[in-house]
């Protein structure tokens, strides 16, 4: 049988060398993302969205007084500063920054006392959009904990431990793989009280009443300043 011609062989040569690194470029695996990288991504998925709204079920372990309480309702944020946590259980209890003031009002503890505090010196809390997601890495030194499945979810756990002094000891955040949204927050705070929220059908830029961040202090209610 006749010799293949040298250039005959020289392309097959060729086609052996490309299927060679192209199988090589499939075994190599695909580079995964740092845990800042990751909150990067989220905290620029955020800024992109003038409104979030999403139910919660929160958990709260109370050092102090060695007990723990349940609760939940809906919560929504607002670019830039406002934010709404109503509660369906208890019912009733709010927080709310309208822009200028943050109020709290638990009627479930005191139904004649509101706090108030200006939105500017607010520091804490649970609007976690502005907390965790505003110059995240600015604020928080990140690590990596690893994967977890939160609702049917594929996430990310990350762990931020403050670099500045903070009313947090640290935080854990389980961000979506695939959306870049928060789906679990648990924050320690600095007197041992541990929070944990879980967020359940996230609507992105939904629609809300002018109204919907102002809070009117019931008739006759003492208005604490701090």
């Amino acid at each position: 049988m006749a010799g293949r011609s040298p250039s005959h062989r020289g392309l097959a040569v060729l086609a052996f060398a490309v299927a060679a690194l192209a199988a090589a470029a499939r075994s190599v695996p695909a580079r995964q993302a740092g845990p800042e990288e990751i909150l990067e991504r989220a905290a620029r998925r955020y800024s992109t969205l003038s409104a979030i709204c999403a139910e919660f079920s929160q958990r709260m372990r109370i050092e102090l007084l060695k007990q723990e309480q349940a609760s939940r309702g809906r919560l929504c944020h607002q670019r830039p500063a406002r934010f709404a946590m109503r509660f369906t259980q208890p019912p009733g209890d709010a927080i709310i920054a309208d822009g200028e003031f943050v109020w709290i009002y638990y009627p479930s503890v005191d139904a004649g006392q509101v706090i108030r505090s200006r939105a500017t010196d607010a520091t804490g809390g649970v609007d976690f959009q502005r907390e965790f997601l505003e110059d995240p890495t600015g604020k928080y030194v990140v690590q990596g904990g690893g994967e977890e499945t939160v609702g049917g979810r594929r996430t990310h756990l990350l762990r931020l431990v403050p670099r500045a002094p903070s009313p947090y000891r640290g935080v854990s955040v389980w961000i979506d793989g695939e959306a870049s949204l928060v789906r679990r927050l648990e924050i320690q705070e600095e007197n041992g009280t541990i929070r944990r929220l879980d967020f359940r059908r996230i609507e992105l830029n939904p629609r809300l009443a002018p109204d919907f961040f102002r809070f009117v202090p019931p008739p006759g209610a003492r208005i604490i300043e701090r």
